[in-house]
């Protein structure tokens, strides 16, 4: 598959509406929502009260340096050295001067954050996506980015240290932490929509087209306003046949 073919895939899987399996993903959808509702929301709301932003920020930093041997190994996967080398000298800029990643000094020396994680991976490999698939807890995503989701912690290394000396409760510690930082989120997305499934299946879809381009140096733009509606035709009034008068 060449450049632009690809590229056209991308756009075409951005705007894809095909969810054969749209009766579970809504059920699921429902029962990630009152999970959301019920402790995300209420937890997520009391924690960006009580804790100072300059604090979250460095502790999302410091989240954020922890994915970093992960985005590495799948750039090394995925053949992109390039990328793969920016990844590695960003955690040790901010492991380093970033007192364990708290400060992201990377960003503002050249290095951008890449990405890299193992459904991007498959998809380097030909592996098709498969149908869309809403998760319990974990939301959105599809056969091949369920599988990714799997694999990811096991080949993180700093997932590895983590459960290695410290056991399981400070890796749960850390997924609340991404979960409290992008609760808020949510509200943004379901403000409005009187049914938010299909928009958090757009909005999924979008966002990993342009992450499966990031793997190529793709741009993806997808089409993101509705189609214009065309009006049905009007039908042609029937013409009114004026009375004859009665003639006595």
């Amino acid at each position: 598959m060449d450049r632009a073919q690809r590229e056209r895939q991308l756009q075409a899987s951005a705007a894809d509406t095909t969810d054969p399996l749209e009766p579970m993903n809504r059920v699921f959808l429902k029962g990630n929502l009152l999970l959301y509702q019920g402790v995300e929301r209420p937890i997520g709301g009391a924690y960006r009260t009580v804790v100072p932003q300059v604090v979250r920020d460095r502790i999302s930093n410091g989240v954020d340096n922890l994915d970093e041997p992960r985005i590495f190994v799948n750039d090394i996967l995925q053949g992109r050295g390039q990328s793969a080398v920016t990844t590695f000298g960003r955690f040790l800029v901010n492991t380093t001067f970033g007192i364990g990643g708290l400060f992201d000094w990377a960003t503002n020396a050249g290095l951008p954050r890449q990405s890299g994680d193992f459904g991007q991976t498959l998809y380097v490999w030909g592996f098709d996506s498969g149908p869309y698939l809403v998760l319990p807890v974990l939301g959105p995503a599809n056969i091949r980015d369920g599988i990714g989701k799997g694999v990811d912690p096991e080949i993180n290394a700093s997932t590895w240290l983590i459960w290695h000396y410290g056991g399981p409760w400070p890796a749960i510690g850390i997924a609340g932490f991404m979960a409290l930082d992008n609760a808020g989120g949510v509200d943004d997305v379901l403000a409005g929509s009187l049914d938010p499934y299909p928009r958090l299946r757009s909005l999924y879809l979008q966002k990993r087209a342009g992450e499966l381009g990031d793997a190529f140096g793709i741009t993806v733009n997808p089409q993101t306003e509705p189609l214009p509606i065309t009006p049905a035709p009007a039908k042609p009034r029937a013409a009114k046949v004026k009375a004859t008068p009665k003639i006595n």
